[in-house]
């Protein structure tokens, strides 16, 4: 385990870096910046300012990254899924630009909540984890995505109710 990874591993059970020891993770780093500049150069050319270019790209870097970890979370033994995740949400975002950073909002929440149920990253949420992912839904659902609360319910209610479930997480549940 790499320093940074030590050092985050005291603050959360839910954090993970990437460590660029695996190919999957160089690939995806080495594709960020690359997918950042398609996405810039796709709205300079569409005739926006370039402060928007600049946004449009880090927005299609961001979502092109967050659907590679969802890959990584719902299949961590078939690295491919990942790589046609992140690859469908790179076509997909230079049809349909996203803008809205309350979509970014719920996938890092849906990121997190995948990792308290599925618990990939090893042992089970903590208590400060699950605190900053419930703030975080509820923030999300007085935003108008309520939907992220029902999602984040259910999840916290499986972490509590399935095998070896942190039943302190039907709190959240309710």
């Amino acid at each position: 385990m790499h320093k940074f990874q030590q050092k985050l591993a005291t603050y959360t059970a839910i954090g993970r870096s990437l460590d660029p020891a695996y190919p999957s993770n160089r690939a995806i780093m080495a594709i960020i910046p690359i997918t950042g500049l398609i996405g810039s150069a796709k709205a300079y050319l569409s005739g926006q300012a370039i402060m928007s270019c600049v946004g449009a790209g880090l927005m299609l870097a961001i979502i092109v990254f967050l659907a590679w970890a969802l890959g990584r979370e719902i299949a961590p033994d078939h690295e491919g899924a990942a790589s046609v995740a992140a690859f469908a949400a790179l076509i997909a975002g230079l049809f349909i630009p996203v803008t809205d950073w309350l979509f970014i909002g719920q996938m890092i929440i849906l990121l997190m909540l995948m990792r308290i149920v599925n618990r990939t990253v090893g042992p089970p949420a903590r208590l400060g984890d699950s605190l900053i992912v419930f703030g975080a839904a509820a923030f999300m659902a007085l935003s108008g995505a309520w939907l992220i609360a029902l999602v984040a319910a259910n999840a916290f209610l499986l972490d509590a109710t399935l095998h070896k479930g942190q039943r302190h997480q039907i709190y959240f549940a309710a």
